[in-house]
C-alpha cells in the first residue's frame, strides 16, 4: 500500500484478518513503550491472568452470556476448533449440517473424517424434529457467498453448535438456542490465530481420547491456561470489547444495517453490478457482488480506482468468484462509509455514460 494515504482516509475490506480500529492500534503501539509491555511478561503472571479474567467477564457483561456458558480463549483459527469440537461431545454423534455455504461443506468433510454420522440439511428445510439428532451444526454468516441465516428454534436437539467467526459481535446471539459457539478471533476480536469458543457446560463431556489442549473441561479449569495463552489476543479482545462498549453495541448493529440496506439499493437498481444471493438470506456483514457479464471489460478501470480511492481488499474468495465482497466489520462502521457508497454511484453514473456513447 502506499505510504501516502491518510489513515483515515483509508477503507480496508479484508474478510480477516480485518481492520482493527485506529485507536487500538494507537494504544498498541504505546504498550511497547512502556519499559516492560504486557506481550513481555510471564503468562503465569497476576496481571495475565486478570487480564483474561477482566475480557471474560466484560465479554459476559456485554452479551448477557449466561452463568451455564463458560468462555475459552482457545489455540489456532476457527478451523481446529471446527475439527475438534465433537472430541468434546460423549459418544458419536448422528449431526444435522445445515448447508449455508462452503464453511458447513468444509465442516462435514471434517465431521466424516472423525467418523460421524453426517446428516446434510437446506436451509429451506424448516423442520429436523423427526430425525433424532444427536446434534446440529451450521455457520450463520457464509463469508464467501454473502448469505445469512440463524436459527433460533432448536427443535429438540439436544446440542446445537455455530461457527459465529464472522457475526459473532456484528448480531445479537440466542443463547438458548445455541450450546456451542466457535468463534475465530480475526473478524471482530482482532487478530489471527486464537479462538473463542463459548459451550454450556452442561452439554459436552469430553472424549477420554480428547487431548488436554483442545479439551473444554481441562482448559476452563486452567483459565484457558493449559497450553501457553497468547498474551497479545487477551489484550486485543479486552481492548475491542472496551471499544465496542464506548460505542454502543446495539447503535454498531444499527449503522451496519443502515450501510447494507444503502448498498443493496444500489445492487439492485445497479446497471453495471450485480448481487446474486437471494434477499431472505442476505448479510448485512458481508456482501458480493460482481459486474454483469456484458461489463466485465470495466474490472480493470474499477480496479485502478478503488485502490486509488484508498478502497482496499474487496477482491471476492478465491474458492467463490473474481468479483468482489464487502466486509462490514465493527471497525469499519465508524469510518465515513458514505465516500465509498458515492463512488459506486459516480463509477456507474460516469462508466455507463461512456459505454451508452460508444
Amino acid at each position: 500500500m502506499d505510504k501516502s494515504f491518510d489513515p483515515s482516509s483509508v477503507l480496508n475490506f479484508s474478510a480477516g484478518p480485518s481492520a482493527i480500529p485506529l485507536s487500538i492500534k494507537k494504544k498498541f503501539i504505546q504498550e511497547f513503550e512502556r519499559p516492560i509491555s504486557i506481550f513481555e511478561r510471564s503468562h503465569k503472571s497476576a496481571d495475565i491472568e486478570q487480564l483474561w479474567a477482566y475480557a471474560c467477564a466484560q465479554l459476559r457483561a456485554l452479551l448477557s452470556i449466561p452463568d451455564r456458558f463458560e468462555i475459552l480463549l482457545m489455540p489456532g483459527g476457527a478451523r481446529l476448533q471446527i475439527s475438534s469440537v465433537f472430541l468434546n461431545l460423549s459418544h458419536k454423534q448422528r449431526t444435522g449440517y445445515l448447508l449455508t455455504g462452503y464453511w458447513t461443506r468444509w465442516a462435514i468433510r471434517e465431521a466424516k473424517r472423525m467418523q460421524q454420522s453426517v446428516i446434510p440439511l437446506i436451509c429451506q428445510q424448516q423442520s429436523w424434529d423427526h430425525l433424532a439428532l444427536d446434534s446440529l451444526y451450521y455457520c450463520d454468516n457464509e463469508t464467501l457467498a454473502g448469505s445469512y441465516f440463524q436459527i433460533n428454534d432448536r427443535q429438540g436437539v439436544p446440542c446445537v453448535i455455530v461457527d459465529m467467526t464472522s457475526s459473532f459481535l456484528c448480531c445479537p446471539v440466542n443463547f438458548e438456542a445455541h450450546d456451542i459457539i466457535i468463534v475465530g478471533c480475526q473478524k471482530n476480536l482482532g487478530l489471527p490465530g486464537c479462538s473463542l469458543v463459548l459451550y454450556d457446560r452442561l452439554k459436552i463431556k469430553p472424549h477420554t481420547l480428547c487431548p488436554s489442549s483442545l479439551n473444554y473441561e481441562i482448559q476452563s479449569r486452567s483459565k484457558s491456561q493449559e497450553t501457553t495463552p497468547s498474551v497479545m489476543h487477551s489484550w486485543m479482545i479486552a481492548n475491542y470489547i472496551e471499544w465496542i462498549q464506548e460505542n454502543t453495541l446495539e447503535l454498531i448493529i444499527k449503522k451496519r444495517e443502515e450501510i447494507a440496506r444503502a448498498l443493496y439499493l444500489f445492487l439492485d437498481q445497479s446497471l453495471l453490478f450485480i448481487n446474486q444471493i437471494a434477499k431472505e438470506f442476505r448479510s448485512t456483514i458481508t456482501i458480493t457482488f460482481n459486474f454483469k457479464p456484458e461489463f466485465n471489460h470495466l474490472k480493470d478501470i474499477f480496479n485502478q480506482l478503488l485502490h486509488e480511492e484508498g478502497f482496499f481488499y474487496l477482491k471476492a474468495h478465491q474458492n467463490f468468484s473474481d468479483g468482489y465482497r464487502i466486509s462490514l466489520y465493527n471497525s469499519l462502521i465508524e469510518q465515513d462509509m458514505t465516500r465509498f457508497i458515492k463512488f459506486l454511484y459516480h463509477f456507474e453514473e460516469r462508466q455507463y455514460v461512456a459505454e451508452r456513447k460508444a
